[in-house]
C-alpha cells in the first residue's frame, strides 16, 4: 500500500515537473525495488540525459548489467570519460560491464586503477563489491590483495574483513 501511494506521489510530481531529476530518480528507485527494470532503466535514462553525475551513470550502468545489456552500459559510460576517471565507483563499474563483455584483463586493469584512486574506505568497499559480484569472491580478493599503490593500502584489508564478517550467520 505504502508503495502504490509513492508510486502516486511521484506520478503526480512527474506530470507537474516531467524532467525534476529528484522525481526521475525516485521513480526509477520504486520501480527497481519492483523489479521492474524496464521502467526503472527509461526513468534512468531520463535523468542521465538531464544530470548525468556519477551516481545516476553507475545505477544507469548497473541496471543495464542486471538487463544483460552489458553493450548499452559501455556505450554510456564511453560517453562520459571524464565522470569515470573522477570517480573510482564508476571505475569499478566499468569493470564490471568489461567482465559480462569477456574481457577480464582489461577489468583487473579498471578494477586495479579504482582502488588506487579510492580516496576513503567507503570508495574501497565500493569497488571491492564490485569486483567480487563481478569476479567472483577468490579472484577479487587475490586482486586486491595484489594492489600496493594506494592512499592507505590497509583499507584492502579492513573492507575484506569486513565483508567477511557480514557474510557469516550468527
Amino acid at each position: 500500500q505504502r508503495t502504490d501511494e509513492a508510486e502516486q506521489l511521484i506520478r503526480e510530481g512527474l506530470e507537474l515537473e516531467p524532467g525534476n531529476p529528484t522525481w526521475l530518480e525516485l521513480s526509477a528507485g520504486v520501480s527497481a525495488s519492483r523489479g521492474d527494470i524496464p521502467q526503472a532503466i527509461a526513468s534512468f535514462e531520463q535523468l542521465v540525459a538531464a544530470n548525468p553525475t556519477p551516481q545516476s551513470l553507475s545505477q544507469l550502468s548497473l541496471l543495464y548489467l542486471r538487463a544483460n545489456r552489458a553493450g548499452d552500459a559501455q556505450a554510456l559510460l564511453e560517453q562520459h570519460p571524464e565522470a569515470i576517471s573522477a570517480s573510482p565507483e564508476l571505475q569499478g563499474v566499468r569493470g564490471s560491464v568489461l567482465v559480462a563483455l569477456g574481457q577480464t584483463e582489461p577489468a583487473q586493469r579498471v578494477f586495479t586503477l579504482a582502488l588506487q584512486r579510492s580516496s576513503s574506505i567507503g570508495e574501497v568497499s565500493t569497488a571491492l563489491r564490485q569486483m567480487i559480484s563481478s569476479l567472483g569472491q577468490a579472484e577479487a580478493m587475490a586482486l586486491a590483495e595484489s594492489v600496493t599503490e594506494m592512499k592507505d593500502p590497509s583499507w584492502i584489508g579492513l573492507t575484506l574483513a569486513n565483508q567477511s564478517l557480514a557474510q557469516q550467520d550468527y
